[in-house]
């Protein structure tokens, strides 16, 4: 049993405690605030002048490069935007924003994202879209780019030769069309994971053992 001295020190501990976990979340709020505009500027500014060299460049190998530059910084800002969303952060949630979306436009865009690096690789991007595909699907357009960012990303980054093929199947659930299961897939000619460690590589800061850092990176 505690004594009532023992008692009164337990107390303060706490209240010390709660108020140094307030002021963490505190700064965590300040420091979440203060990066929202440090990041967005610069971004903003990059779109900027991405949209004005857009009505000055007239040869179609820029032009290409330029749409690049322009998607992916918009896919940023929507990321950063979406991180530095206070409430969300908070919350401890991230909801789903659905709109209509194109994703024959998206795995169009991933082609443009990644094709220089894939080219600088000399691997080869297969793209698999039905042609029967319905033009939009209602769903969140950023956490499908986040997804196929993350997948193409990794393929690209442990694929040394030969080819990456992303396929995209439809299955309807009603005669209407109104409804569909998406699957997505992604196949590789790169290094993969050994079949005992499949498992622990989606927990969290963990990969394959034996991983040479200097090559892949964390």
């Amino acid at each position: 049993h505690l004594t009532l001295g023992e008692l009164h020190t337990t107390q303060k501990q706490l209240i010390v405690a709660k108020d140094d976990a307030l002021q963490a979340s505190q700064s965590k709020s300040r420091f979440l605030a203060n990066m929202s505009h440090e990041i967005r500027t610069p971004m903003n500014a990059i779109l900027g002048f991405t949209e004005l060299l857009k009505g000055r460049l007239t040869e179609k190998k820029n032009k290409s490069f330029l749409d690049s530059i322009d998607i992916s910084g918009r896919s940023l800002l929507r990321l950063i935007n979406d991180i530095l969303d206070l409430s969300k952060v908070e919350a401890g949630k991230l909801e789903l924003q659905c709109s209509a979306v194109s994703i024959k436009q998206i795995f169009h865009e991933m082609e443009l994202i990644f094709s220089q690096k894939i080219r600088e690789k000399g691997l080869s991007l297969k793209l698999d879209v039905p042609p029967e595909l319905p033009e939009y699907f209602i769903l969140d357009e950023i956490r499908m780019r986040q997804v196929l960012v993350n997948f193409i990303g990794n393929a690209v980054k442990f694929t040394s030769s030969g080819y990456i093929h992303l396929a995209l199947k439809c299955e309807f659930l009603d005669d209407s069309h109104s409804f569909a299961d998406i699957c997505i897939e992604i196949e590789d000619t790169g290094i993969g994971i050994p079949e005992d460690q499949q498992t622990k590589v989606f927990a969290a800061f963990e990969q394959v053992s034996g991983q040479n850092m200097a090559q892949y990176g964390g």
